[in-house]
């Protein structure tokens, strides 16, 4: 072996030696050399301090979610007649619990001037759909000459003042029962159709969408409504008004509304209630219920 190779070989057995020692509790062995001088400070890398990061902004609380119940109580449980106005019909479901808010569809009769009519009508459609039925009556005792709503200017106040009146009627409703406020819809028939597409504009906030059958019309103040509001319009190809139904889809369309025109065959103008009891009235209210209220946050609740 060479001897340079074996005298690195004895140097390193003895260190090996010499760490097995003090392992196991042995002295080890002295050093000779001397001990090192500590380091120089200013030859240290820096070690960056740790600063402890600032706690972030605690996440502000979400607000709390729109109340849409009217939290209405004490109302009467089935049909009554004449309230909350005079000659006015409302019929609450069997399946309406007042912890629940519950949807509200408000019928406006045609030339037929009573509301016995159309809230025959409804009535099925809304039980099934577990909507409570309001069906008012134009009231004659402040000019709504035989019944007829057309433009609302027989109120005292002009068309403003009906629109007024038909939202009290509401009030009354949501006072008294627990409505969601933000499923309040509104149709109406014949003339009453004529009606409801004359206020667009003023009904839009309250109402989550509306329906014209057997009729329909354009805004009275040719305004479109500051938050637009789905329409369904439904009408017979045989009937006297499906010219100004489709004259209603073209101005509701181009004030930006979702419009559903339905159009059916061999359909005459007084057969659309008929149209109506056979399922229409809930092809209707199944297309309400999937289109709640948009502009709820819009208006003070």
């Amino acid at each position: 072996m060479v001897p340079g190779v074996r005298k690195a070989i004895g140097i390193l057995g003895t260190c090996l030696l010499a760490a097995c020692i003090r392992s196991e509790g042995r002295p080890a062995l002295a050093s000779k050399r001397p001990p090192e001088a500590p380091p120089d400070a200013a030859t240290l890398p820096v070690i960056p301090a740790v600063v402890a990061a600032e706690p972030e902004p605690a996440s502000p609380e979400p607000a709390p979610p729109v109340s849409v119940g009217s939290l209405g109580a004490g109302g009467a449980a089935g049909t009554q007649t004449s309230w909350p106005c005079t000659h006015c019909i409302i019929t609450v479901p069997t399946s309406y619990d007042p912890s629940v808010p519950t949807p509200l569809l408000v019928s406006l009769h045609g030339d037929e001037g009573r509301p016995k009519a159309s809230h025959g009508v409804w009535k099925r459609a809304a039980q099934d759909n577990g909507y409570i039925l309001l069906s008012p009556e134009c009231p004659r005792d402040l000019g709504c000459k035989k019944g007829r709503w057309g433009t609302g200017d027989w109120h005292p106040d002009g068309a403003a003042g009906s629109v007024a009146w038909l939202s009290a009627q509401i009030d009354a409703v949501e006072a008294a029962y627990n409505i969601d406020r933000s499923r309040v819809y509104l149709v109406g028939g014949s003339r009453g159709a004529v009606y409801v597409g004359f206020h667009a504009d003023a009904l839009a906030p309250r109402f989550a969408g509306v329906a014209m059958y057997a009729g329909g019309y354009s805004s009275n103040t040719s305004t479109c409504a500051a938050c637009a509001m789905p329409v369904y319009i439904l009408v017979g190809d045989r009937d006297f008004l499906l010219d100004i139904a489709h004259k209603a889809r073209e101005w509701f369309v181009g004030c930006k509304s979702e419009v559903e025109l339905d159009v059916m065959p061999k359909v005459r103008h007084r057969d659309v209630g008929k149209m109506l009891l056979s399922g229409k009235a809930n092809t209707i209210l199944d297309w309400f219920s999937a289109r709640p209220n948009k502009c709820l946050a819009r208006r003070a609740i």
